[in-house]
């Protein structure tokens, strides 16, 4: 029930869309856009690449990255 979105603030907003009237988490790391999401198919950990040049892990639940980012990520070729 989890939506996810990047922003040009360099966090990503998760909304839980079947309890809208909650806050929605937040998860900051990036230091440049947030340009792609990609939901693992159990959806308790969500991948993030950004401007920055980086792809990083997210605990969802957690609201916390799972490890360091991976570097060398290019925003301009295809997504994660």
């Amino acid at each position: 029930h989890l939506i996810a979105s990047g922003s040009y603030d360099n966090t990503i907003k998760i909304i839980d869309w079947k309890a809208i009237s909650q806050e929605s988490k937040c998860l900051s790391g990036h230091t440049d856009y947030v340009t792609t999401l990609k939901w693992k198919e159990d959806g308790a950990i969500l991948v993030s690449g950004s401007r920055d040049g980086t792809v990083r892990l997210w605990d969802v639940h957690k609201s916390e990255a799972l490890q360091h980012p991976f570097l060398g990520y290019n925003p301009c070729n295809a997504g994660i």
